[in-house]
């Protein structure tokens, strides 16, 4: 196989990967919202979303090892397919669950699938240099297309609020068979050391710095959670917009985030890291605030670009200087949080308003402020 078409099936699966999530995320809350469950229900959805992707994490890596990760890439977008459609014919809470369970299931089995067969390949070809050039052209060839896609989404929402995810169903079946028939597959080596895998995570859990990072990724959780339950849903019932409203501020996120990567590269000519992540989380705390106070729809969506912007800024700096600290794996406590607190905050949703959980967030992005310096700063 050439190189040129292994790189033309890269572009094809991330592409295609890479709209189809910007659909569902335009389209999921609106879907949701509109079958009546509520608020509350639709939390515990998330969270189940959340832990169960985060069972099937473990796995999925072993099993596309050993049945081979182009194939392991094209049977998770085909399963993640079947989860869409359960979503889009859902008309009750049991049904909803199903598609989680899929969606999950899914997503898990393609994560991390093409980037290793993508490796595995060019390093068959000696050719690994070609990611150079190959990675920042499909990332800028994915965002015109994401945004493009998006357009589409704003249009097609004033026919029907499904025939988005009809797309994205579309583009699944369509990219999973391609991906399945065509180019020649790799495997992994699977380790059979018994009990090697409890052993590494008692060693990560063992490691001070780890329960540090660990406490404060699961304090930033909070806000994260509070923002990505409600900020749709105030569109939605607050304002009372229509949901075309959201793939257009998915686009303008699109947008904020890219500067963001170029604006904390810039400032960090002149501050440091730390600094930097200090001044971040004191803005989300204060568009947190500021959301409380807020009616008025223009100064909402100012906000929610403020938020997004700053935690743009935040990943950034994330993974230039988190992930040195300890290895990934706390993603995985991290994940377990989230799916426990958006539980938590349908509920008290549910019992006082979408704008009342900001001051939570406030309040928990403050202390996570005050842990990083306490806790973390001074480690550095």
């Amino acid at each position: 196989m050439t190189i040129k078409k292994i790189n033309a099936i890269y572009f094809l699966i991330l592409l295609a990967y890479g709209a189809v999530d910007k659909i569902y995320g335009s389209s999921f809350m609106e879907i949701l919202y509109s079958s009546g469950i509520g608020v509350g229900l639709i939390s515990v959805l998330l969270s189940i979303e959340d832990f169960l992707l985060l069972v099937f994490e473990f796995p999925s890596g072993m099993i596309a090892d050993r049945i081979g990760r182009k194939k392991a890439s094209a049977i998770g977008l085909f399963v993640l397919m079947l989860g869409y459609i359960a979503f889009i014919v859902s008309k009750n809470f049991l049904v909803f669950v199903v598609a989680a369970i899929l969606k999950s299931a899914g997503n898990a089995l393609f994560s991390g699938s093409p980037q290793s067969w993508y490796y595995e390949e060019l390093k068959e070809k000696d050719a690994l240099k070609e990611r150079e050039t190959i990675i920042p052209v499909l990332r800028g060839v994915m965002n015109a297309v994401c945004i493009g896609v998006l357009l589409l989404c704003t249009m097609f929402f004033a026919a029907s609020r499904t025939l988005p995810m009809l797309l994205a169903i579309a583009i699944l079946g369509v990219v999973s068979v391609v991906t399945l028939v065509v180019g020649k597959d790799n495997y992994g080596t699977i380790r059979e050391e018994n009990g090697s895998g409890w052993k590494e995570v008692v060693s990560i859990f063992s490691h001070p710095v780890f329960r540090r990072l660990a406490g404060f990724n699961m304090l930033f959780t909070i806000p994260y959670a509070v923002f990505i339950l409600t900020w749709q849903l105030i569109l939605l019932e607050h304002f009372h917009q229509n949901a075309s409203i959201i793939s257009s501020m998915m686009i303008a996120i699109m947008g904020v985030f890219a500067l963001a990567s170029f604006v904390t590269t810039a400032l960090l000519k002149r501050w440091k890291q730390t600094t930097l992540i200090k001044a971040t989380l004191a803005v989300l705390a204060g568009v947190c605030v500021l959301v409380t106070q807020v009616r008025s729809l223009g100064v909402y969506i100012a906000l929610v670009l403020l938020f997004e912007g700053a935690l743009g800024m935040y990943m950034t700096l994330e993974d230039i200087w988190m992930q040195e600290q300890i290895p990934s794996e706390n993603r995985a406590l991290t994940a377990l949080a989230n799916a426990l607190v958006l539980m938590g905050l349908g509920w008290i949703v549910q019992h006082t308003s979408l704008f009342f959980v900001y001051w939570i967030a406030a309040i928990v992005e403050g202390m996570a402020l005050f842990y990083f310096k306490n806790r973390l700063e001074e480690k550095e």
